[in-house]
């Protein structure tokens, strides 16, 4: 049988259990270790639990990017490198809800039905981030990867004058706004891992300061069936390694826009819809913000109207707020 080379960091592990692995699991990497769950490992490679738990012990410590801290390092604020920052949405009512805006590390899921104003908010957050810090912002670019037939440029181009004419002391020009905002198409998962990658291999003086995937469902829905879940909950973590991998290296904000799944037999409105790409997805999540058309009193959808609800966060009660959808973009509903 002829001898498989084995990776450097599989080095200090019996011959026996690399050349396993290797026959095993394709491609063999770290990555790949981590995203198999551990009885599937055990069956693909033929090895036992102790075996397959320090393989994985191997395969962590490799992609381990931000060293352990202690308590009094974080609330001295000497670790620079887990500074959490917020972004402004550009509306009052939201950054309050929110807690002073989108935070600078994790993932943000942005859920809603189509018309939701879902992909309103993240066209303001792309011009937003290129606020100085001092005003909310990060003063950097965007990046917008669009899965979803044609990125907005008109809705865009219809954004940025109003957004030029209430911040023009930061600007010298509307084009400096669009020269900021970065736009990539995904058509499957493999595009999307592509541009991760790329974008993970800029420097960091190139690097963006903020990401959009609008949406992450239609990728999903698109490329798998029904009955290939352990694929899809397979590629989902490992995209979510590398959303959080880049967030957390770069403080960089990362926004998922999702599409909503209806449930059947729900009692209330508000229950019956769910985010789309079930837990495997949810437990990637860093924060979920759920968006909805607003209703009036007798039931009747206000134009324009929405309403912002926050299911979960690590440092947020559940939340809720109204905004407004208009021609300036987001705001504050009128008092």
């Amino acid at each position: 049988m002829t001898k498989v080379p084995s990776p450097d960091w599989l080095i200090g592990l019996e011959e026996r259990v690399v050349q396993a692995l290797s026959r095993g699991v394709k491609p063999l990497t770290a990555e790949s270790v981590l995203s198999i769950p551990i009885s599937e490992l055990r069956y693909l490679a033929n090895l036992t639990l102790d075996e397959v738990l320090a393989v994985r012990r191997k395969a962590a410590l490799l992609l381990q990017r931000v060293p352990p801290a202690t308590v009094l390092s974080i609330w001295s604020g000497s670790r620079q490198d887990l500074i959490v920052e917020r972004l402004t949405t550009g509306c009052s009512t939201i950054d309050e809800a929110l807690g002073g805006g989108i935070l600078s590390r994790g993932v943000t899921e942005i859920a809603g039905e189509s018309g939701a104003g879902k992909t309103q908010i993240c066209l303001q957050l792309c011009l937003t981030v290129q606020l100085p810090r001092s005003n909310g912002g990060l003063g950097g670019a965007a990046m917008c990867i669009s899965t979803e037939e044609v990125f907005p440029h008109k809705r865009l181009d219809q954004l940025v004058p109003k957004f030029f004419a209430r911040h023009r002391q930061f600007f010298d020009r509307e084009l400096a706004l669009t020269n900021k905002i970065f736009i990539e198409h995904a058509a499957s998962t493999a595009d999307l891992n592509s541009i991760l990658d790329r974008v993970s291999t800029l420097p960091p003086e190139r690097q963006f300061r903020l990401l959009v995937i609008d949406s992450i469902a239609a990728i999903y829905r698109s490329e798998f069936s029904r009955d290939q879940g352990i694929a899809k909950a397979r590629s989902l973590i490992q995209i979510g390694g590398k959303l959080h991998r880049l967030s957390h290296l770069h403080n960089l904000p990362i926004i998922c826009v999702n599409q909503v799944t209806s449930v059947m037999g729900a009692t209330n409105t508000e229950d019956s819809l769910v985010p789309s790409l079930g837990l495997a997805w949810s437990n990637i999540v860093t924060v979920r913000i759920m968006v909805s058309k607003a209703n009036g009193n007798q039931g009747m959808e206000c134009a324009g109207r929405r309403t912002l609800r926050v299911v979960f966060a690590p440092h947020l009660p559940q939340n809720r707020c109204e905004f407004v959808v208009c021609e300036d973009g987001v705001c504050s509903p009128a008092s």
